[in-house]
């Protein structure tokens, strides 16, 4: 029988507010970038490689919104550990 391996003491916060705070910083960037910067790297794939045509569409809107959707689990995560950390 294996057991689940458990975040304990400081670990069961600091852990998941490790990651909310990685996913800010390497994504928190793309928030602001990705869609100025998306015509010029598509234009950079080789001239055979096929993409979705659907990017050649994306607003910073789209953008934002998917951003934003990858981070909602974390941050759930992240709010769940602190929430048991202060015993309710």
């Amino acid at each position: 029988m294996s057991s689940v391996p458990t975040l304990v003491g400081r670990s069961r916060w600091l852990v998941p507010a490790t990651l909310g705070f990685s996913f800010l910083a390497n994504d928190g960037e793309e928030w602001f970038t990705m869609v100025p910067t998306l015509g010029e790297t598509l234009s950079r794939l080789p001239t055979g490689l096929p993409h979705p045509r659907w990017l050649d569409d994306v607003d910073q809107t789209h953008a934002r919104v998917g951003i934003a959707f990858m981070g909602l689990p974390e941050v759930a995560r992240t709010l769940a550990r602190w929430y048991q950390r202060l015993g309710a």
